[in-house]
């Protein structure tokens, strides 16, 4: 995965502070782009947590369905989805523009990864007699 990325481009200075400032007078969120990478590098390990714990309870959802065509549940895939987006709107003015968007794509390859796994998930079940 990482062998896509050029290695050509030039790399900013991480420790340098910044050379520019929003022109809407946007207070910064950190001094130092190392900073900034450090609390991104934060942010995305508990992201990867909370996957995790996704998965486990989408896999386990599976031992609720009678056979794999009930795993893409269409009507609750609408109903994750809108509701992401409901909640994505009531906070859309604290982050910057592309939130909807970024929530809305997500969301989507969380559902579609979630629901493939489970089909895989499902070939570990049986049915209770």
């Amino acid at each position: 995965m990482t062998e896509r990325i050029s290695k050509r481009l030039p790399e900013p200075n991480a420790e340098a502070f910044a050379p520019r400032e929003w022109t809407d007078g946007t207070p910064p969120i950190f001094s130092t782009l190392k900073e900034g990478r450090a609390r991104i590098d934060d942010i995305d390990e508990q992201i990867r947590f909370l996957l995790g714990k996704r998965l486990n309870l989408t896999n386990d959802a599976a031992r609720f369905k009678q056979d794999a065509n009930e795993v893409p549940a269409p009507a609750r895939q609408k109903e994750v989805l809108d509701k992401a987006l409901s909640h994505a709107v009531e906070l859309e003015n604290l982050f910057p523009e592309g939130y909807l968007e970024l929530v809305e794509a997500t969301t989507k390859i969380i559902m579609s990864t979630c629901i493939g796994l489970q089909g895989k998930a499902m070939a570990r079940t049986r049915l209770i007699t």
